[in-house]
């Protein structure tokens, strides 16, 4: 059988936890709804969201261990033997367990960056399907994505990003959405300020920091 597929990494406080399929099957359907964060960073949306809504299950999914320790130790303290509605996993986007396969009614992407950045923006076929494998069809998503060229030279050189602005995410990059299975319905700027009171750390520094633009995809997918 495909160990990927029987166990998925979490990280417990401090710790890495395998979690069987069964285990976290058992765990999905005590929720109404799954929200799965995709780059979550250190976890500090999923976790702010988890504790306004406990009939959800949210996942944040990020490949490094490292930044995701202190919400986790946070999560582990708040939620002790109660259950928990939040779950942090050790995972690149390419390599998402398929245990996690069409379980999410929504997937949110917020401020991404490397592949992941570079797969939403131009985009990558092999990558969103990866994204898409996750949703349930007619899940909705929300994508946030910034940089700018005073800021983030060197990733734009790097991955070749091309030079983005509302008309940027027009027909054609429409058509492509389509085609791998999301239904862009909107496209919207957000400002620093519009940030401010975001729930995420990243989201926070950014706001404060240097002007630009951010742009927000929504829509569903369609599998």
């Amino acid at each position: 059988m495909d160990n990927k597929r029987l166990m998925i990494k979490i990280i417990n406080g401090k710790n890495t936890k395998s979690l069987s399929e069964e285990s976290f099957s058992d765990l999905v359907v005590k929720f109404e709804n799954v929200c799965v964060d995709i780059g979550t960073g250190n976890g500090t949306y999923v976790y702010k969201q988890a504790i306004k809504n406990t009939n959800v299950l949210f996942i944040g999914i990020d490949p490094v261990k490292e930044n995701m320790i202190k919400v986790s130790s946070k999560i582990v303290k708040r939620y002790k033997n109660s259950l928990c509605n939040i779950l942090l996993m050790i995972s690149s986007v390419e390599n998402i367990p398929s245990a996690l396969n069409g379980i999410a009614d929504r997937i949110t992407i917020y401020f991404p960056w490397g592949i992941l950045l570079e797969g939403i923006v131009k985009p990558i076929e092999y990558l969103m399907k990866k994204i898409v494998c996750v949703a349930k069809d007619k899940a909705s998503f929300d994508f946030i994505t910034t940089y700018s060229e005073n800021c983030d030279g060197n990733e734009i050189i790097k991955r070749r990003l091309p030079e983005i602005d509302s008309s940027y995410f027009d027909e054609k990059y429409t058509k492509k959405l389509n085609e791998i299975g999301l239904i862009l319905k909107s496209v919207n700027v957000l400002s620093n300020n519009e940030l401010k009171n975001f729930d995420s750390q990243w989201a926070k520094k950014l706001a404060f920091g240097k002007s630009r633009q951010f742009f927000r995809l929504e829509g569903v997918f369609n599998i």
